[in-house]
C-alpha cells in the first residue's frame, strides 16, 4: 500500500466548450480552471501523473485501481504529498 502515496495534485484545466456562435472580438481572454485532485499516485513520469481514487485488494500481491485519471505534466502546477493521520475511532 506505502508504494501508492496519497497526494493532491493542483492542475490546470480548459473551460466548457461553448456550442453558440460569437463575434471573434468578444471572446474573453483565456481563463483556465483550477483544480485539485486526490488521490493514490501511481505513476509519476516526465509526461504526466496517474492518481488513482481508490486502491483495493491492498494485501495482495497486485492491488487494483478505481477512478483513475491521467493529467499531464504540462498542466501540472503542483504536486503535495499528504502525511498519513492517526487512526479516527469510530464512536
Amino acid at each position: 500500500m506505502s508504494d501508492y502515496p496519497i497526494v493532491i495534485v493542483k492542475w490546470l484545466d480548459s473551460g466548457q466548450p461553448e456550442s453558440a456562435w460569437q463575434w471573434a472580438d468578444e471572446i474573453p481572454e483565456p481563463d483556465p480552471i483550477v483544480c485539485q485532485t486526490v488521490g493514490h499516485l501511481i505513476h509519476d513520469t516526465s509526461t504526466g501523473v496517474v492518481v488513482a481514487l481508490s486502491i483495493g485488494d491492498v494485501k495482495s500481491e497486485r492491488p487494483q485501481a478505481n477512478g483513475v485519471m491521467h493529467i499531464p505534466r504540462s498542466a501540472i502546477e503542483q504536486i503535495t504529498s499528504l502525511v498519513p493521520c492517526e487512526r479516527v475511532r469510530a464512536a
